[in-house]
């Protein structure tokens, strides 16, 4: 039998790290985890975690969670996945709840039927009907990361860009006033030529971590 040398708090940190290294391997397998380098512990109050998960949300990371029964507490990591090619392509499609158009039925549902809803709500197909989130995340080696999201909301087709570097945020947008103008009509899929004639201005914005925003319409 091989004793640890190790203080007593010491050895207790130490297999915390290695709950949390366990935690990773098993769900991200093609990935090595080694947390027993973290050197630096940093302790906050229940005001300052909250606002700390605040600001992480709204990035949109991927969350594990685990009961640590040892002490009674909750492993939580917040991480971004970042797969051998660098490139991560994920897809989130709402359950529809409408009559679906004849344009969604032949994309979506012409080849699997069983998929089409037994009941539909009496909206309109055209603003509450198919709903799709496609997110492409990117890792360039400069540790940056890229998001992009494009999001199908019945017959009408939203995106953004995020880039994440260093103590900076930064993205671009379609325009809060355009935005607004398009939320409330029915619009069809455009053709190439009108979508090139299309009023495509959007918008840059910037945060940094001292709270500072920069706004650049173009």
């Amino acid at each position: 039998m091989q004793f640890s040398d190790l203080e007593a708090n010491k050895a207790a940190r130490a297999l915390v790290l290695r709950t949390f290294e366990k935690l990773m391997k098993s769900e991200e397998k093609e990935r090595d985890w080694c947390f027993l380098d973290r050197n630096y512990v940093e302790k906050l109050d229940e005001v300052s975690i909250r606002q700390r998960l605040a600001d992480l949300f709204v990035l949109r990371p991927d969350v594990k969670t685990q009961y640590y029964e040892r002490e009674d507490a909750l492993l939580l990591v917040l991480y971004f996945k970042n797969p051998p090619g660098r490139l991560c392509r994920r897809q989130w499609t709402g359950k529809l709840k409408t009559l679906p158009s004849f344009s969604i039925w032949k994309k979506f549902f012409k080849d699997a039927p069983e998929n089409l809803p037994s009941e539909s709500l009496a909206l309109d197909n055209q603003r509450e009907g198919f709903l799709r989130l496609n997110t492409k995340f990117a890792y360039p080696s400069d540790d940056s990361m890229i998001r992009v999201d494009k999001c199908l909301v019945g017959s009408r087709r939203i995106g953004s860009s995020m880039v994440l570097k260093d103590n900076f945020i930064m993205g671009v947008r379609e325009r809060v006033e355009l935005f607004n103008a398009n939320a409330g009509e029915e619009e069809e899929f455009l053709s190439r030529e009108a979508y090139l004639d299309k009023d495509r201005r959007c918008e840059m914005w910037m945060t940094f971590e001292n709270g500072l925003k920069l706004l650049v319409e173009m």
